[in-house]
């Protein structure tokens, strides 16, 4: 793409007037650069969202692991 090509290039790429929480993540997490938008209060949800399924993941395998370290 030409934001990866960009910074491949070793250029700092920002995006500015993301509305989209779709585009929000792929920008945040994915592509890692720096946006500007309307509503901060969606980032905000996002990265709640993020931690809670990051936990819901990781919860399971510490289960695992608490198990069979116990048998």
């Amino acid at each position: 793409s030409f934001v990866m090509e960009q910074k491949g290039r070793g250029l700092h790429v920002a995006v500015w007037t993301v509305n989209d929480i779709a585009e929000m993540h792929w920008m945040l997490e994915d592509l890692s650069i720096p946006i500007l938008t309307d509503y901060p209060s969606y980032v905000s949800k996002m990265t709640h969202l993020s931690a809670i399924r990051e936990k819901e993941y990781a919860e399971p395998a510490l289960q695992t692991a608490a198990c069979s370290s116990s048998n």
